[in-house]
């Protein structure tokens, strides 16, 4: 009505951001490059005489899964030997210093394979090359209306930088199955804030293949799940969870303490560790993961009640994924873990805090993100005319590495107590007017 305040939402036009899409994507093209130099001077100077066809992450599941379907232990030696014979034509001894690429999953990844294992290798390769991109658009695509609700004009231009990422074009590249988690973690939280808790329920529990990337958001969201009485996503979960530990058990007995062993063995060997071990080395770096943890606990403590409309959903699971990618072992070639920072990058760029310190951490999480999407194809570029080496291949990994450390302590230093104000009321890309 004439006379009272109005609220006009100005949004850009679908031009410029079509644009901004075919430049970014273009700028994935060159990373890609980059990356592709990146993995043929490793097949040089590992091994000439192997081409290297199974050099995959998720080659090492793959062949996990044809041997437990056809009553072999994963986790037996004999297996393992076979992975490494077929990624480095050899088997490796446990002082070789590679990557000992062995079956690490819990043993009900074998339900997720198994139609996989129908294929040949080859084809199995190509298929997931195609899924790869398109899995981590619909995880985007998830994320988007928890974390930007209102936001629907750069929604394409998110999701492209999403999908052409370094960290995204590492998963592609190596066929990294945590990206098929990642996905499952952003449909079952987007399922869950529209309340249909049984499919949400369940694509947790398919998440758990890789449990230490969602160990942190299970461990918070059950209980508020419980506290609010919702006992559909409880019991999918729970269900779904039982019928894969249990199915998985008549396929491989016993399997848990050899995972369990395996995963030991794999963690001493593979040289992977977390990035604040890392950044603080083995003393300190415990300590400050013991203080993240419990600064974590406090602000979920003082984030109080979360429905599921609200958008403290959007925060609590982006604070805790954030903290997941700080504290998961890694190192600083591999960084598609770094997937799980899309939602708590995604609110970097609501309306500012009226606060110092938080709009002052947000603002360089915001420049960090900014460096890493751009540093990947910079140093292709680079690469291109001076040729290829090794600092120039190791840059974008290393920023991109160190990128969960600002983008935590941005949602870390948010006041709890004005998540609603500061993340639901006109978000980026809106503009309020008074008439």
């Amino acid at each position: 009505m004439p006379g009272q305040n109005s609220v006009r939402l100005q949004r850009p036009s679908a031009l410029p951001v079509a644009l901004a899409c075919i430049f970014v994507a273009g700028l994935a093209a060159g990373s890609l490059f980059q990356l592709q130099r990146m993995t043929t001077f490793g097949q040089r100077t590992i091994h000439p005489n192997n081409t290297r066809v199974a050099d995959s992450d998720l080659f090492s599941p793959w062949i996990g899964t044809i041997a437990a379907l056809h009553g072999q232990d994963p986790y037996s030696a004999s297996v393992t030997e076979q992975i490494q014979v077929a990624i480095y034509g050899r088997a490796l001894l446990p002082s070789s210093g590679w990557d000992p690429q062995a079956f690490v999953y819990p043993a009900y990844i074998v339900f997720l394979l198994g139609p996989f294992t129908l294929l040949s290798w080859p084809k199995v390769y190509f298929l997931f090359a195609l899924l790869g991109p398109l899995i981590l658009a619909a995880a985007a695509l998830a994320w988007l209306p928890v974390c930007l609700p209102g936001v629907r004009t750069t929604r394409l231009l998110a999701v492209v930088l999403v999908v052409t990422s370094w960290p995204a074009l590492w998963s592609y590249n190596s066929r990294q199955p945590s990206m098929f988690v990642v996905a499952a973690i952003a449909l079952s939280v987007l399922l869950y804030s529209h309340r249909f808790d049984t499919s949400s329920g369940f694509l947790l529990a398919l998440a758990t293949v890789k449990p230490h990337l969602v160990l942190l958001l299970c461990l918070w969201v059950l209980p508020v799940a419980a506290a609010q009485r919702r006992w559909r996503f409880i019991a999918a979960f729970a269900l779904t969870l039982f019928l894969l530990v249990v199915g998985s058990l008549v396929l491989v007995p016993h399997w848990i303490s050899h995972w369990i062993r395996a995963t030991i063995d794999y963690s001493h060997h593979s040289g992977k560790t977390s990035l604040l071990i890392f950044v603080t080395g083995r003393h300190a770096g415990p300590a400050l993961a013991l203080f993240l943890l419990l600064a974590v606990l406090v602000r979920l403590w003082k984030l109080g009640s979360v429905s599921s409309d609200s958008p403290r959903l959007a925060y609590a699971a982006a604070l805790l994924l954030s903290v997941t990618a700080c504290l998961v072992p890694s190192n600083v070639w591999l960084v598609y873990n770094n997937l799980l920072l899309i939602p708590g990058v995604l609110l970097l760029f609501h309306r500012p805090s009226t606060e110092r310190l938080p709009e002052m951490l947000r603002r360089v999480a915001q420049f960090s993100v900014a460096i890493a999407l751009v540093v990947a194809p910079l140093c292709a570029a680079i690469s291109a005319f001076t040729g290829f080496s090794v600092v120039l291949a190791l840059l974008p990994s290393f920023v991109n590495f160190l990128l969960p450390i600002p983008v935590t302590a941005a949602l870390l230093a948010t006041d709890p107590g004005a998540v609603s104000q500061v993340l639901s009321v006109h978000p980026a890309g809106v503009s309020v007017a008074t008439g």
